[in-house]
């Protein structure tokens, strides 16, 4: 909340005010997040009745561009084009400092990454590099849907633009938090 409030310009009782009626009104619903015990952590995402409150619909054009350059270009061509729109947007990333320490960069470059989709996420490295996303909020979520084709060739090219080729897989999560997990090996 004191990130939000922040942004805002508003106090974090302020805040907590806006979101408390939200939910009240069935437009955003939460989840306890994280093992603090005198401070809980909450994930908030918006409910279907408020996604559906909202006008942006770009999911629409979304899904009629990919429509249309599959049934003139084919399958191809759609993942060809994500990967490509992966990587323009990896290329518009601010850079990071130059460290001695290469996971200080990627993680930095990740939590750039972050603010740039606002996939609100969590990020797991191991020892070999391979990464694992798990996304509270996924900017394509609703596209993928039919497309599932989406997330994996954007995020190929997005990550593989970003730290090098590699293998990725996208998973979907219904565990009431996460809405899908992003693998990412080097």
């Amino acid at each position: 909340m004191q990130g939000l409030a922040l942004a805002l310009g508003m106090t974090a009782a302020g805040v907590r005010q806006h979101v408390s009626a939200l939910e009240a009104q069935g437009l955003v619903t939460y989840r306890k997040h994280g093992r603090e015990p005198y401070r809980p952590t909450h994930v908030y995402r918006l409910s279907d009745a408020g996604k559906a409150a909202l006008p942006m619909r770009y999911d629409l054009l979304a899904e009629a561009l990919l429509e249309g350059v599959k049934a003139q270009q084919g399958e191809a061509s759609v993942r060809s084009l994500l990967e490509r729109a992966g990587a323009q947007v990896a290329a518009r990333l601010p850079p990071v400092a130059a460290t001695a320490e290469p996971r200080v960069q990627r993680r930095q470059t990740l939590e750039r990454l972050e603010g740039e989709l606002g996939w609100r996420g969590e990020v797991a490295e191991d020892a070999a590099g391979a990464l694992s996303i798990t996304l509270f909020h996924c900017p394509f979520q609703s596209v993928s849907k039919r497309h599932p084709e989406v997330c994996p060739a954007f995020y190929a090219g997005l990550l593989g633009a970003l730290f090098g080729p590699g293998r990725i897989t996208c998973d979907p999560v219904s565990d009431g938090i996460a809405c899908c997990r992003i693998a990412f090996h080097p």
